[in-house]
């Protein structure tokens, strides 16, 4: 059977936690279809990791920074350089690896998914600075959200565990997401993935550009879930 040509995408995609295994796969699918791919680095030895794994790729322009995500600040004022640069964002893809716990927190604590160990939370102030830039344009722009729901210490996946943490911790992400979403002007998705999809940049990087591609307006509560092989939408109640 004849290989379908690769979608191409030739916009500006910023890649949030694009260093770690799931990220680096959809840099590289998003490098091939010809993005424009602006990815913050924490230091030298993530730069030099980073051009290697996107040496390779043949289309697009790689666009790595120095920065420091946890700084609203300074990344504010990257942006800033950077869109003068290059442009806007036309899609931000922020990749967090949540974890769920053994032991549950209060259901009515105050800390949610904080207190439920999402260890990624040090980069939500840089992608809210990038969002602040990119609502003075907002036009198509888009920002997702990708959650990698990992293994548990023990190894038991999380999406079979017996408990009821995994269920309670997207529960608990899901609603800080909406909630702190619900006022901006940009579209913005909120995904669900198990561990097989990190080996699959290219399968995500297809749904994602689908999103961005369609004329959805999520300001309703619609999570986007790959399940068994399969991308499903599940209403929030």
């Amino acid at each position: 059977m004849e290989k379908l040509a690769i979608q191409t995408f030739d916009k500006n995609a910023l890649i949030v936690n694009g260093c770690n295994k799931l990220g680096a796969g959809l840099a590289q699918s998003f490098l091939q279809r010809g993005a424009k791919l602006i990815i913050p680095v924490g230091n030298i030895t993530e730069l030099k990791e980073m051009k290697g794994i996107c040496g390779a790729a043949k289309m697009g322009k790689l666009i790595p920074f120095l920065g420091d995500m946890s700084d609203y600040d300074r990344t504010f004022d990257i942006a800033q350089v950077v869109a003068d640069e290059y442009g806007l964002p036309d899609i931000i893809i922020a990749i967090f690896n949540y974890q769920a716990p053994k032991s549950l927190p209060d259901k009515n604590s105050a800390n949610g998914p904080d207190e439920m160990n999402h260890d990624e939370s040090s980069f939500i102030p840089g992608v809210k600075a990038f969002l602040e830039w990119m609502k003075s344009d907002p036009g198509h722009r888009a920002y997702i959200h990708v959650c990698s729901m990992n293994d548990d210490e023990d190894g038991a996946h999380t999406s079979s565990t017996p408990s009821d943490g995994p269920t309670r911790l997207k529960e608990e992400i899901s609603k800080e997401f909406f909630a702190a979403m619900k006022d901006q002007a940009i579209r913005y998705f909120l995904l669900y993935i198990e561990d097989e999809m990190n080996d699959r940049g290219e399968m995500l990087s297809d749904y994602i550009i689908q999103l961005y591609d369609s004329n959805k307006k999520e300001s309703d509560t619609t999570i986007h879930a790959f399940h068994d092989g399969a991308w499903e939408e599940i209403k929030m109640k």
